[in-house]
């Protein structure tokens, strides 16, 4: 290990340390069974039903604004008459 250029053995030494006192609190940590949470009371609150409707209420937001975007490019350059770098250019910017 030493010819790492630029540490000295003292310096991996003291690396090496720390990396164990880390591990044993990380270890420390782990043995907190006690804490867990029952199935039915989440931290957040949340049944199956509010979650479902929140990820659905996302995918239907993402869906609206896919659909603006090609919308709002096809009436920029077909109505109103805009070269496709221009309207590019207008969605890009806003």
């Amino acid at each position: 290990m030493s010819n790492i250029v630029g540490v000295g053995d003292s310096e991996i030494g003291s690396y090496i340390e720390q990396n164990e006192q880390n591990n044993e609190l990380l270890d420390e940590d782990k043995d907190q069974s006690q804490f867990k949470p029952e199935p039915e009371k989440r931290r957040d609150g949340l049944d199956a039903k509010h979650i479902w409707a929140y990820s659905v209420g996302h995918f239907n937001n993402d869906l609206c604004a896919s659909m603006w975007f090609i919308y709002l490019s096809y009436y920029l350059i077909y109505v109103v008459k805009l070269s496709s770098q221009i309207a590019a250019l207008a969605i890009l910017s806003g």
